[in-house]
């Protein structure tokens, strides 16, 4: 389709450096958080001898582990310029990921939208569990502006594009967003989406149904 006044960029996401910094900041205060849990639990754990608590320290060592990479992250994120600040573009022509590299529509196989929730909602049956897992997910919302919720967008290329679309990959980024066919597989573009909420998200969507449409295709969502 080609592009005009009419046939506008719907969709045009990119990093900011200053909300990574902040993301940077409110990370450190999720990991001061998990490992005092941890310890905590640990203690009671030892002078209870009740198993249960060692699962919440382990949970706090965990996921001061996750913080630990989400921190490293946002660091280098708050260093981009340039084309490797751009997380999405969905244009007429062209869907555009990280680092600049660029998609044809026609070159495109299929679109999988993943949603997942990924937050620890406590052990089952356990009321003190479930309510400090509440708590603690609503300090991490507050701390990094993050929900928790898994979001990552597949872009599957076809066999007969993906040389092309490898070939435009001349940057790490560009590289390390593309992934290449596997046991019979269609290679793909993986767009990670975690920093928008579903609001955003959604828009996302419907800015895909739009141009996708166009060329016959549908964008699946899967959760």
């Amino acid at each position: 389709m080609p592009s005009s006044p009419d046939t506008p960029v719907l969709i045009d996401w990119r990093t900011e450096p200053a909300e990574q910094k902040k993301l940077g900041a409110g990370s450190i205060v999720v990991i001061v958080l998990a490992v005092l849990i941890a310890i905590a639990m640990a203690g009671i754990a030892i002078s209870t001898e009740i198993f249960f608590f060692w699962l919440i320290a382990a949970f706090g060592v965990v996921a001061a582990l996750i913080w630990v990479v989400v921190l490293v992250n946002s660091r280098r994120a708050a260093e981009l310029a340039g084309d490797d600040l751009i997380e999405i573009v969905v244009g007429p022509e062209t869907l555009t990921a990280q680092g600049g590299l660029q998609v044809h529509w026609e070159e495109v196989a299929a679109l999988t939208l993943r949603v997942e929730d990924s937050r620890f909602h406590g052990f089952r049956r356990d009321r003190r569990s479930q309510k400090t897992a509440r708590a603690t997910n609503a300090l991490i919302t507050k701390a990094t502006n993050l929900d928790g919720i898994s979001k990552v967008l597949n872009v599957e290329i076809r066999p007969d594009a993906y040389p092309a679309v490898k070939a435009r990959a001349t940057t790490k980024l560009r590289k390390l967003v593309l992934n290449g066919p596997l046991l019979g597989g269609l290679g793909y573009v993986s767009v990670g989406l975690n920093p928008h909420s579903l609001e955003e998200v959604a828009d996302l969507w419907w800015a895909l149904e739009e141009y996708a449409a166009l060329h016959g295709l549908e964008v699946e969502v899967t959760s």
